[in-house]
């Protein structure tokens, strides 16, 4: 569970936060940003059982890789 803690918060946040900031900037992508992070946070948080947690961090992985494909097409475009 910190594991996941720790890949989201130290690696795919900022990327994503990166990707928005260089793309659209756009403020509904930003909350997006953060309700993905908050997503694995509580679940970890809340000690929920591992077959909880698991799902919501490949969803919350699966959110903020479409985030940096959205902002970098726009930004390559």
């Amino acid at each position: 569970m910190a594991a996941i803690i720790a890949i989201h918060g130290c690696v795919l946040t900022p990327i994503t936060v990166l990707a928005i900031a260089l793309g659209t900037n756009h403020i509904a992508y930003w909350g997006v940003a953060i309700a993905a992070m908050a997503m694995a946070l509580v679940a970890n948080l809340a000690a929920m059982p591992t077959r909880v947690t698991i799902p919501v961090f490949f969803f919350s992985v699966l959110i903020d890789i479409l985030l940096i494909v959205i902002n970098l097409a726009y930004f390559l475009s």
